[in-house]
């Protein structure tokens, strides 16, 4: 299982990226960030690269209403080509809030549409890769995955795309419902289980604010988020708060500062994760990029050797 990061939080100045990036280039591991509402994830990475931290690089999760196909096709394999670095682009329907906010109405068949979303990018993403390398440049690798949540767009993973993203899930969930879903999907077409990168809140518990002030977010008040962690056992409701204290107690967070981390992390592994990135987002908002940073950085360094693998 590899240990890669999320820049949790949209950063204010391009700059404020850089401390993120140090860390996955040090480390040469993986450097993600989520949707970018002000924004745009590839320039922040072209910055990154060209400040001289390049690494492999992942979306996680754009939104597929943001940009056409065509257009992710052209950002990813641009980066690609540019950075000389692996890319990992996973998208997602977004919330419904988000389409009707966005895209004025609701999109009517999810799934369906996610899978002609990756098809599509695959063609295009192929169709770039051809013309690059027929001119003797090797442009590295570039997956394309889907968030997923639940079981149903689990199992359209397995039949389609080169991994699956998820958000929050605890590992039981993870091994009990996920996998077995891409298994499925994956078996009916006879191809390989993608790959499962999940991305999970951390934390250090001695700043003096407690847990689940550090991991409340608008995820946890999303009907799609909240159905997920009722199948994974959590006794959520519409209280947000109270929501945010009954995930900071379940194994889907992470302190880093615990004796039990080693296990919780063995965990992961043993439930069939093959990345796991670490979101330090709550810890950046309430102390700074210093302080988030310095968390991923002690987690990298006690424990990266034990599951690169």
């Amino acid at each position: 299982m590899k240990l890669s990061l999320i820049v949790g939080r949209a950063p204010d100045a391009p700059a404020d990226l850089l401390p993120f990036a140090e860390l996955a280039s040090g480390f040469e591991t993986t450097l993600w960030t989520g949707q970018a509402n002000l924004g745009s994830a590839a320039s922040m990475f072209a910055y990154a690269a060209g400040a001289g931290r390049s690494s492999a690089v992942g979306f996680s999760v754009a939104l597929m209403g943001m940009r056409p196909a065509s257009t992710a096709a052209l950002e990813v394999t641009a980066h690609a080509q540019m950075s000389r670095q692996p890319v990992a682009f996973g998208v997602g329907p977004g919330s419904i809030e988000y389409q009707e906010s966005w895209l004025g109405h609701r999109i009517r068949k999810p799934i369906q549409a996610t899978r002609l979303y990756v098809e599509e990018f695959r063609a295009h993403t192929d169709r770039l890769r051809m013309q690059i390398e027929s001119r003797g440049t090797h442009l590295p690798g570039i997956e394309i995955g889907v968030g997923v949540l639940r079981p149903a767009m689990a199992e359209m993973v397995g039949e389609t795309a080169d991994f699956a993203v998820t958000w929050l899930c605890p590992p039981k969930y993870l091994h009990d419902v996920v996998v077995p879903a891409m298994k499925r999907g994956a078996e009916r077409l006879g191809r390989p289980t993608p790959r499962l990168v999940a991305v999970n809140p951390l934390y250090e518990s001695g700043h003096g604010i407690p847990a689940n002030v550090l991991v409340e977010s608008p995820h946890l008040g999303m009907p799609h988020y909240l159905d997920m962690l009722r199948r994974a056992g959590l006794d959520v409701g519409d209280d947000r708060r109270r929501n945010a204290e009954v995930l900071a107690a379940s194994t889907a967070v992470l302190d880093a500062e615990s004796a039990r981390l080693s296990s919780l992390l063995k965990a992961y592994r043993s439930a069939g994760v093959d990345e796991l990135v670490l979101n330090t987002s709550g810890m950046q908002a309430y102390f700074g990029t210093a302080a988030a940073c310095g968390a991923v950085r002690a987690v990298l360094e006690q424990h990266q050797e034990d599951f690169d693998e």
